[in-house]
């Protein structure tokens, strides 16, 4: 597949509108990269839409049951897959591709991190055998998306990205955090709940699985 992936990438060209989401090497389809598949899906049309899976039979499932109805799930590591990071128009990452990809002139690649740091990162952790991989998606990142600027900090000096890193940090709203702000399903789960008429107090917790 690894020559595959070197044989497609100087004779394939790059096909416009197309994205490929991949989230924990496409051991999940969920977090930030549902919400963005998400916004997509309802407000982009004119994008053909692919998503990594390691888990197709039941990501295209979950997918369905969710009203996706434009989403193409790709097996990880597949021809197609290889096919699709050689000529994919722009790449949306949480956390990084595998050693073998090399971002092509004419693509843009974004990561959108996947949290808020509270454990140790990069050079500081106790084993850094993939600090190497994930610096090098970073420096490729055209974008990197962080919902805040102690997030932006602990990258740049993790991973040296300081007067390194040509690209563009952004520090925006996690999408994974949309569902908080939806109105209608704020109405649904109120009317659900029957606390339509009551003053109420949640606590939101994300756990990583």
């Amino acid at each position: 597949m690894k020559y595959n992936y070197a044989k497609w990438y100087f004779s394939k060209k790059i096909e416009k509108k197309t994205v490929l989401f991949e989230s924990t090497h496409g051991r999940s389809i969920h977090g930030h990269i549902f919400y963005m598949m998400k916004d997509i899906e309802k407000n982009h049309p004119e994008y053909k839409v692919y998503v990594a899976s390691q888990n197709v039979v039941a990501d295209r499932s979950f997918l369905k049951n969710n009203g996706f109805t434009r989403v193409i799930v790709v097996e990880h590591l597949s021809a197609e897959y290889h096919r699709l990071l050689t000529t994919v128009e722009l790449l949306v990452n949480d956390t990084s591709f595998f050693p073998f990809f090399n971002k092509k002139e004419g693509q843009k690649y974004v990561i959108v991190w996947h949290g808020t740091p509270l454990k140790h990162m990069g050079k500081d952790m106790a084993v850094v055998t993939d600090v190497a991989n994930v610096q090098r998606n970073f420096y490729m990142a055209d974008q990197i998306v962080v919902s805040n600027e102690y997030t932006k900090d602990i990258l740049v000096e993790t991973y040296h990205l300081k007067n390194v890193y040509s690209g563009e940090f952004v520090i925006a709203p996690s999408p994974r955090n949309a569902i908080l702000f939806d109105q209608m399903h704020q109405t649904e789960l109120r009317t659900k709940l029957k606390l339509k008429t009551k003053k109420n107090h949640f606590l939101y917790a994300n756990v990583a699985r």
